[in-house]
Protein backbone atom coordinates (compact mmCIF):
# COMPACT_ATOMS: atom_id res chain seq x y z
CA UNK A 1 0.00 0.00 0.00
CA UNK A 2 1.24 3.43 -1.03
CA UNK A 3 2.03 5.82 2.03
CA UNK A 4 -1.56 7.74 1.71
CA UNK A 5 -1.70 9.00 5.46
CA UNK A 6 -0.18 12.52 6.97
CA UNK A 7 0.54 11.57 9.97
CA UNK A 8 2.08 14.90 11.51
CA UNK A 9 4.76 16.81 9.90
CA UNK A 10 7.06 13.87 10.04
CA UNK A 11 4.33 11.93 7.39
CA UNK A 12 4.64 14.51 4.80
CA UNK A 13 8.30 13.44 3.65
CA UNK A 14 6.95 10.51 3.14
CA UNK A 15 4.33 11.56 -0.13
CA UNK A 16 7.40 13.38 -1.49
CA UNK A 17 6.64 16.92 -0.26
CA UNK A 18 9.36 19.14 -0.06
CA UNK A 19 8.94 19.76 3.86
CA UNK A 20 12.49 20.03 5.28
CA UNK A 21 11.47 23.34 7.57
CA UNK A 22 8.22 21.04 8.85
CA UNK A 23 10.93 18.22 9.31
CA UNK A 24 13.16 20.31 11.28
CA UNK A 25 10.03 21.51 13.75
CA UNK A 26 9.06 17.76 13.87
CA UNK A 27 12.59 16.85 15.07
CA UNK A 28 12.46 19.69 17.37
CA UNK A 29 16.17 19.81 16.69
CA UNK A 30 18.57 21.98 14.88
CA UNK A 31 19.62 19.75 11.52
CA UNK A 32 20.58 22.63 9.44
CA UNK A 33 22.09 20.25 6.27
CA UNK A 34 18.54 17.50 6.98
CA UNK A 35 17.19 16.30 3.72
CA UNK A 36 13.74 15.50 4.07
CA UNK A 37 13.42 12.75 1.10
CA UNK A 38 16.80 11.19 2.17
CA UNK A 39 14.98 10.76 5.75
CA UNK A 40 12.01 9.26 4.37
CA UNK A 41 13.46 6.86 2.08
CA UNK A 42 15.32 6.12 5.53
CA UNK A 43 11.81 5.32 7.16
CA UNK A 44 10.44 3.42 4.77
CA UNK A 45 13.90 1.14 4.55
CA UNK A 46 13.12 0.29 8.53
CA UNK A 47 9.08 0.67 8.48
CA UNK A 48 7.95 -1.17 5.38
CA UNK A 49 4.43 -0.85 5.55
CA UNK A 50 1.54 1.71 6.23
CA UNK A 51 0.25 0.03 9.20
CA UNK A 52 3.10 -0.39 11.07
CA UNK A 53 4.75 3.17 10.10
CA UNK A 54 0.94 4.58 11.96
CA UNK A 55 2.19 2.39 15.08
CA UNK A 56 5.12 4.75 14.74
CA UNK A 57 5.37 7.03 17.85
CA UNK A 58 7.47 10.58 17.83
CA UNK A 59 7.97 10.56 21.90
CA UNK A 60 10.43 13.61 21.61
CA UNK A 61 8.29 16.34 19.61
CA UNK A 62 5.83 15.29 22.23
CA UNK A 63 7.75 15.37 25.38
CA UNK A 64 10.31 17.67 26.32
CA UNK A 65 9.69 20.47 23.76
CA UNK A 66 7.84 23.27 24.67
CA UNK A 67 5.85 23.45 21.38
CA UNK A 68 3.51 20.61 21.84
CA UNK A 69 3.64 20.93 25.55
CA UNK A 70 0.30 22.05 25.97
CA UNK A 71 -1.17 18.98 24.48
CA UNK A 72 -2.66 16.35 25.94
CA UNK A 73 -3.74 12.66 26.24
CA UNK A 74 -6.03 13.11 23.12
CA UNK A 75 -3.72 14.92 20.91
CA UNK A 76 -0.82 12.35 21.86
CA UNK A 77 -2.94 9.39 21.01
CA UNK A 78 -4.66 10.86 18.16
CA UNK A 79 -1.67 12.69 16.75
CA UNK A 80 -2.88 16.30 16.22
CA UNK A 81 -1.30 19.25 16.71
CA UNK A 82 -4.78 21.40 17.23
CA UNK A 83 -4.01 24.04 19.43
CA UNK A 84 -5.31 23.84 23.48
CA UNK A 85 -8.16 25.63 24.70
CA UNK A 86 -7.95 29.30 25.69
CA UNK A 87 -8.39 28.29 28.68
CA UNK A 88 -4.97 26.01 28.69
CA UNK A 89 -6.96 22.46 28.71
CA UNK A 90 -6.02 20.56 26.17
CA UNK A 91 -8.48 19.22 23.07
CA UNK A 92 -11.35 17.37 24.12
CA UNK A 93 -13.94 14.91 22.66
CA UNK A 94 -15.88 16.48 19.92
CA UNK A 95 -13.85 19.57 19.29
CA UNK A 96 -11.90 18.88 16.21
CA UNK A 97 -15.21 17.61 14.69
CA UNK A 98 -16.61 20.93 15.72
CA UNK A 99 -19.10 19.24 18.16
CA UNK A 100 -18.38 21.85 20.69
CA UNK A 101 -17.18 21.75 24.17
CA UNK A 102 -17.93 18.50 26.11
CA UNK A 103 -16.88 20.02 29.22
CA UNK A 104 -20.81 21.90 28.74
CA UNK A 105 -22.44 18.79 29.74
CA UNK A 106 -23.10 16.46 32.49
CA UNK A 107 -22.78 13.00 32.08
CA UNK A 108 -19.75 11.59 30.11
CA UNK A 109 -21.09 8.03 29.28
CA UNK A 110 -19.08 5.20 27.03
CA UNK A 111 -21.26 5.96 24.32
CA UNK A 112 -20.93 9.89 23.92
CA UNK A 113 -17.27 9.39 24.31
CA UNK A 114 -16.54 7.08 21.55
CA UNK A 115 -19.26 8.84 19.18
CA UNK A 116 -17.15 12.26 19.91
CA UNK A 117 -14.19 10.35 19.54
CA UNK A 118 -15.68 8.53 16.06
CA UNK A 119 -16.48 12.42 14.53
CA UNK A 120 -12.97 13.99 15.39
CA UNK A 121 -11.28 10.61 13.77
CA UNK A 122 -13.21 11.36 10.96
CA UNK A 123 -12.77 15.15 10.43
CA UNK A 124 -9.01 14.46 10.68
CA UNK A 125 -8.88 14.29 6.45
CA UNK A 126 -5.47 15.65 6.39
CA UNK A 127 -4.15 13.14 9.07
CA UNK A 128 -6.36 10.13 7.71
CA UNK A 129 -7.99 11.02 4.47
CA UNK A 130 -11.49 11.00 3.45
CA UNK A 131 -12.48 7.28 3.88
CA UNK A 132 -10.70 6.67 6.85
CA UNK A 133 -11.49 2.92 8.35
CA UNK A 134 -12.49 3.20 12.31
CA UNK A 135 -12.96 -0.59 14.21
CA UNK A 136 -13.54 -1.59 17.18
CA UNK A 137 -11.04 -3.59 18.65
CA UNK A 138 -11.67 -6.36 21.67
CA UNK A 139 -10.55 -6.10 24.57
CA UNK A 140 -7.59 -8.91 23.95
CA UNK A 141 -6.17 -8.44 20.55
CA UNK A 142 -2.95 -9.04 18.23
CA UNK A 143 -1.06 -6.56 16.48
CA UNK A 144 -1.75 -8.13 13.34
CA UNK A 145 -5.49 -7.02 13.68
CA UNK A 146 -4.90 -4.17 12.94
CA UNK A 147 -2.82 -2.32 10.12
CA UNK A 148 -3.11 0.72 11.36
CA UNK A 149 -3.24 3.15 14.54
CA UNK A 150 -4.29 1.69 17.49
CA UNK A 151 -5.99 4.33 20.05
CA UNK A 152 -7.93 3.28 23.38
CA UNK A 153 -10.15 5.48 25.45
CA UNK A 154 -10.78 4.84 29.15
CA UNK A 155 -12.36 6.62 32.03
CA UNK A 156 -13.54 6.57 35.57
CA UNK A 157 -16.77 5.08 36.49
CA UNK A 158 -18.74 8.39 36.59
CA UNK A 159 -17.48 11.64 34.65
CA UNK A 160 -19.34 14.65 34.83
CA UNK A 161 -18.13 18.68 35.10
CA UNK A 162 -17.54 18.12 38.37
CA UNK A 163 -16.20 14.97 39.17
CA UNK A 164 -14.33 12.27 36.99
CA UNK A 165 -12.48 12.06 33.98
CA UNK A 166 -11.64 10.20 30.80
CA UNK A 167 -8.24 8.91 29.43
CA UNK A 168 -6.55 7.99 25.42
CA UNK A 169 -3.55 5.82 24.81
CA UNK A 170 -2.02 4.68 21.95
CA UNK A 171 -0.01 1.64 21.08
CA UNK A 172 3.55 1.94 20.07
CA UNK A 173 5.21 -0.44 17.90
CA UNK A 174 8.57 1.61 17.00
CA UNK A 175 9.31 5.37 18.71
CA UNK A 176 11.40 8.10 17.13
CA UNK A 177 14.12 9.67 19.82
CA UNK A 178 16.10 12.86 19.48
CA UNK A 179 18.83 12.79 22.14
CA UNK A 180 19.51 16.07 23.81
CA UNK A 181 21.19 17.08 26.74
CA UNK A 182 18.52 16.60 29.22
CA UNK A 183 17.57 13.03 27.94
CA UNK A 184 21.86 12.41 28.01
CA UNK A 185 21.44 13.94 31.68
CA UNK A 186 18.45 11.71 32.87
CA UNK A 187 20.19 8.54 31.44
CA UNK A 188 23.59 9.48 33.09
CA UNK A 189 22.22 10.01 36.51
CA UNK A 190 19.91 6.96 37.02
CA UNK A 191 21.86 4.30 35.96
CA UNK A 192 25.73 5.48 36.10
CA UNK A 193 27.63 5.51 39.77
CA UNK A 194 30.63 7.06 37.62
CA UNK A 195 31.10 9.76 35.12
CA UNK A 196 31.71 7.91 31.62
CA UNK A 197 29.72 8.17 28.27
CA UNK A 198 26.00 6.92 28.02
CA UNK A 199 25.69 3.61 25.42
CA UNK A 200 22.64 2.80 24.06
CA UNK A 201 22.35 -0.24 26.43
CA UNK A 202 22.27 2.48 29.26
CA UNK A 203 18.94 4.26 27.63
CA UNK A 204 17.27 0.89 26.93
CA UNK A 205 17.85 0.00 30.70
CA UNK A 206 16.56 3.30 32.06
CA UNK A 207 13.37 2.76 29.70
CA UNK A 208 13.61 -1.21 31.07
CA UNK A 209 13.52 -2.26 27.47
CA UNK A 210 15.92 -5.24 26.35
CA UNK A 211 17.81 -4.83 23.33
CA UNK A 212 16.52 -7.70 21.78
CA UNK A 213 13.49 -7.94 20.60
CA UNK A 214 14.17 -4.30 20.35
CA UNK A 215 16.86 -2.89 17.83
CA UNK A 216 18.03 0.67 17.65
CA UNK A 217 18.77 2.72 14.70
CA UNK A 218 20.62 6.22 13.89
CA UNK A 219 19.87 8.18 11.23
CA UNK A 220 20.88 8.26 8.25
CA UNK A 221 22.79 4.59 8.75
CA UNK A 222 20.62 1.78 8.41
CA UNK A 223 23.03 -1.03 10.70
CA UNK A 224 21.26 -1.69 13.85
CA UNK A 225 23.53 0.29 17.10
CA UNK A 226 24.67 -2.38 19.27
CA UNK A 227 24.42 -1.77 23.33
CA UNK A 228 27.88 0.03 23.62
CA UNK A 229 26.96 2.90 21.20
CA UNK A 230 27.73 5.86 22.98
CA UNK A 231 24.46 8.10 22.72
CA UNK A 232 25.53 12.04 21.42
CA UNK A 233 23.44 15.13 21.35
CA UNK A 234 21.30 15.94 18.25
CA UNK A 235 21.15 11.82 17.19
CA UNK A 236 18.04 10.84 15.53
CA UNK A 237 17.00 7.61 16.49
CA UNK A 238 14.48 5.15 15.44
CA UNK A 239 13.54 2.27 17.97
CA UNK A 240 12.22 -0.31 16.87
CA UNK A 241 9.77 -3.56 18.42
CA UNK A 242 9.10 -1.25 22.10
CA UNK A 243 5.57 -2.34 21.32
CA UNK A 244 4.21 -0.78 24.90
CA UNK A 245 1.21 1.58 25.42
CA UNK A 246 1.79 5.01 25.54
CA UNK A 247 0.17 8.30 26.65
CA UNK A 248 0.35 11.82 28.23
CA UNK A 249 -0.97 12.67 31.34
CA UNK A 250 -2.74 16.50 31.19
CA UNK A 251 -1.44 18.85 29.33
CA UNK A 252 1.71 19.81 31.79
CA UNK A 253 3.17 15.95 31.83
CA UNK A 254 5.08 14.11 29.43
CA UNK A 255 4.95 10.86 27.49
CA UNK A 256 4.60 7.82 29.08
CA UNK A 257 4.84 4.14 29.33
CA UNK A 258 4.03 3.16 32.43
CA UNK A 259 0.94 2.70 34.78
CA UNK A 260 0.08 3.73 37.68
CA UNK A 261 1.98 0.93 39.76
CA UNK A 262 5.19 2.14 37.35
CA UNK A 263 5.02 -0.74 35.58
CA UNK A 264 6.24 -0.74 31.10
CA UNK A 265 3.04 -1.86 29.82
CA UNK A 266 4.23 -4.63 27.61
CA UNK A 267 1.78 -5.04 24.73
CA UNK A 268 2.38 -8.83 24.83
CA UNK A 269 2.41 -9.12 28.76
CA UNK A 270 -1.48 -8.87 29.60
CA UNK A 271 -4.62 -6.99 28.02
CA UNK A 272 -4.46 -3.25 28.50
CA UNK A 273 -7.60 -3.32 30.92
CA UNK A 274 -5.41 -5.30 33.41
CA UNK A 275 -2.74 -2.52 33.48
CA UNK A 276 -3.06 -0.21 36.61
CA UNK A 277 -4.88 3.22 36.19
CA UNK A 278 -5.76 4.02 39.11
CA UNK A 279 -4.03 7.51 39.59
CA UNK A 280 -4.31 8.35 43.74
CA UNK A 281 -1.85 11.09 43.52
CA UNK A 282 -5.20 12.99 40.87
CA UNK A 283 -7.65 11.16 42.32
CA UNK A 284 -8.36 9.45 39.59
CA UNK A 285 -9.44 5.63 38.82
CA UNK A 286 -9.53 5.33 34.93
CA UNK A 287 -11.61 1.77 35.48
CA UNK A 288 -13.85 1.51 32.83
CA UNK A 289 -12.57 0.37 29.43
CA UNK A 290 -14.68 2.34 26.52
CA UNK A 291 -12.95 1.29 23.17
CA UNK A 292 -10.17 0.68 21.43
CA UNK A 293 -9.94 1.68 17.92
CA UNK A 294 -7.93 0.33 15.06
CA UNK A 295 -7.74 3.67 12.35
CA UNK A 296 -6.67 2.60 9.00
CA UNK A 297 -6.04 5.28 6.53
CA UNK A 298 -7.34 5.47 3.17
CA UNK A 299 -5.78 4.11 0.85
CA UNK A 300 -4.36 6.28 -2.67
Amino acid sequence: MPYRVKTGHMNAAFRGEDTDNAMLRALSVDFPTMDAPKFARWVKRLVPSVGEYMRVVDVTSMDVFSRRKRSNCLNFALHTDTAHNEDGHGTQPGQLSGMGDIRDGHDWTCDILSNRTERDIRAMRSEYGDDVQITKLPGEFDVGDCTGRVVALIKTQTVTTADGDYHYLTFAQHAFLVINERLLDDISHAVHTTNRNVTVGDMLSLFRFEMDPISVYEYPASTRLSKRTVLERGMVLLVKNINTWMHKRGTSGFVIYRDASDRVMRFREKPLYKWDFNYKDAGLHYSTPCSIYCIKPSAR
